[in-house]
């Protein structure tokens, strides 16, 4: 039987951190293939000097979990999960909540087990979030399944009453999915309403990424798959995290190689908001056009990513051959949500190895500070981000070490995260997250050069010089041309402008589009009929193109050479009609000979 893991980590804030300390944890164990002897544990750990007495339970099954804890300042308490708290395969509703109350600030950690056909036992961990930092709005990130009987999973935890959930089903994907007897495909959306402590839980051989769920209350959220491998190698495992809000998402991330595995790892990223540019070192820049979409792709060394919109990214460690290393799932954290130090400790025995990853600038390295010495003693390597000023500072800490900090001496800000491993073993979970907005909503908009607004919804406002009378340039390098444009210096240009904006080197200014006089095409003989004509008198034909070339609205002209009579018919809006009078020629403006011309 194998030898159990246990990873404790503390948060102790100072000051500019984000905390995902609290009070109150409401969490949920999605299935996996569990045995009788194959529990789930929580790891409780005060971030306080007073230690903390903390209760958990079932309140729907209080015979499987019910009980109080006193910890003591400075310790961490391993409690131990039933294993039939875990939800069974399938897609249903059940009331499988567990409940975590304390008198003090706290941190949470959830260890998934599965034990698969005697192969030996797997884990997975993910940091949960305190309610009060709950989110109504996710993204599932899972994975294909490579198992007959393995399913893809998306679960939800209401925490309040009367909550309403609607489960879009992503379209990436083949997907199928029943629940209560009603049958779902890709794209459907499942809504259901819940009540405190119902956890819905959706599975399906099909991958799940990209499904969308948003609720009119806080609820928390975990995807994953119940067991698979990824990419190539032999080991399999569960994988699973809590899922972050979409309104802690960032863009900027900096991936994580984790020590002593030759694999890389398998990444996804996942785009809210349309149009998000993607530019990650190495590979090509690519566009997310819709909510949902996304893209995977293997990288082995510490990379860059940035994007135009704030993004989800996942990393999946791939599966060992007979190295370190097993899948496991983590949602890695952007830059905004760094913080200045961290304290946790390691307890288990066996051959696990643990590790701290700690991404950090390269100038501020020496600043570590690992259990009050320089941490260069305790590093065991040291990684540069290529194209960037980061690097990726790896700390093996030993089984017996009691808690251990992390923490900056000019109180530098830098992410972390946990690894552990063994052969075909591995967990991985975040530090941290933000603990609160790092972005406010915003909802792509088409607008005016100069307009004040995000239109795209990058952070920057009228970033792009968008020229009439030249092609368009991607100013911004979010792989989408002039959606949010600036105005001339000292120019206020409204939604109804009849002007545009021209360039000329770095210099911009109005202009006003027109027809070189006489560009008319001639279309035919009749009369084409218009939403709105304008019936002049005109002494030619010419006359007539002028005065539809003079007005920016009028399109293309009707005319018949006669005198004293109308002659001349400005069309303008939408065709409407044709009328076959041979004693009439329609004309169409031939805007490929259009001049800009400045005012």
């Amino acid at each position: 039987m194998d030898k159990l893991l246990i990873i404790v980590i503390v948060v102790m804030c100072n000051k500019g951190c984000m905390v995902k300390a609290g009070t109150d944890f409401v969490l949920t164990f999605t299935q996996v293939f569990h045995t009788n002897d194959s529990p789930d544990y929580l790891i409780l750990t005060p971030t306080t000097d007073q230690g903390a007495k903390v209760t958990v339970i079932a309140p729907e099954y209080p015979d499987l979990v019910s009980t109080t804890i006193i910890i003591a300042p400075g310790e961490t308490h391993t409690l131990r999960i039933n294993g039939a708290m875990a939800m069974n395969y399938g897609s249903y509703i059940d009331r499988k909540a567990i409940r975590v109350t304390s008198t003090r600030d706290i941190t949470v950690v959830g260890m998934s087990t599965e034990t698969w056909k005697g192969a030996g036992t797997s884990y997975d961990s993910f940091l949960v979030r305190p309610t009060n930092l709950l989110g109504s709005e996710y993204y599932a990130v899972c994975y294909y399944t490579t198992y007959n009987v393995a399913g893809s999973t998306f679960a939800v935890v209401a925490t309040s009453n009367d909550t309403v959930v609607s489960i879009t089903l992503t379209t990436s994907e083949d997907v199928t999915v029943e629940f209560d007897n009603v049958s779902y495909s890709g794209g459907d959306v499942i809504t259901k309403t819940l009540q405190q402590y119902d956890v819905l839980q959706i599975q399906t051989r099909s991958d799940l990424t990209g499904s969308h769920v948003i609720a009119n209350n806080p609820i928390a959220a975990y995807s994953g798959v119940n067991r698979t491998r990824v990419h190539n190698g032999r080991c399999a495992s569960t994988i699973v995290d809590q899922l972050p809000p979409v309104n802690v998402w960032g863009k900027e991330y900096v991936t994580v190689p984790f020590p002593n595995r030759d694999a890389g790892d398998i990444y996804r990223v996942l785009a809210r908001w349309a149009n998000t540019a993607v530019y990650i070192q190495g590979v090509d820049p690519f566009l997310l056009l819709k909510p949902g979409d996304w893209k995977e792709f293997y990288l082995e060394n510490a990379t860059y990513i940035r994007a135009t919109k704030p993004v989800q990214l996942a990393q999946l460690s791939v599966s060992g051959q007979s190295d370190e290393g097993d899948p496991s799932l983590l949602i890695l954290s952007p830059f905004a949500a760094a913080r200045t130090s961290y304290v946790f400790g390691v307890s288990g025995t066996g051959t696990w190895r643990y590790y701290a990853s700690i991404v950090i600038k390269e100038s501020h390295m020496d600043g570590l500070i690992f259990n009050n010495q320089n941490a260069s003693a305790s590093t065991v390597s040291v990684e540069h981000v290529e194209g960037t000023q980061y690097a990726i500072v790896n700390i093996e800490l030993l089984k017996s070490s009691n808690l251990s900090t992390v923490s900056h001496f000019g109180n530098m800000s830098f992410l972390a995260y946990m690894y552990s491993s063994q052969n075909c073993r591995a967990m991985a979970n975040s530090l941290e997250t933000a603990a609160s907005t790092l972005f406010a909503p915003c909802a792509p908009t088409s607008g005016y050069p100069g307009d004040g607004v995000d239109n795209d919804c990058d952070g920057d406002v009228d970033e792009e010089a968008c020229c009439a009378n030249i092609d368009g340039i991607d100013d911004d390098l979010d792989l989408v041309v002039d959606e949010d444009c600036y105005a001339p210096p000292g120019v206020e240009m409204g939604s109804g402008s009849e002007y545009d904006v021209c360039c000329e080197g770095t210099t911009t200014y109005l202009c006003k589009e027109t027809i070189r006089k006489g560009h008319f095409k001639r279309i035919g003989d009749g009369k084409y009929l218009a939403t709105n004509v304008s019936a002049s008198h005109s002494l030619n034909k010419q006359q007539c193109f002028v005065k539809c070339g003079r007005d920016r609205d009028c399109w293309a002209v009707n005319f018949q050479a006669s005198s004293g009579n109308v002659n001349c018919e400005l069309l303008y809006g939408s065709l409407t009609s044709y009328s076959l009078d041979m004693n009439w020629s329609h004309y169409q403006q031939d805007w490929s000979l259009s001049v800009y011309a400045p005012l």
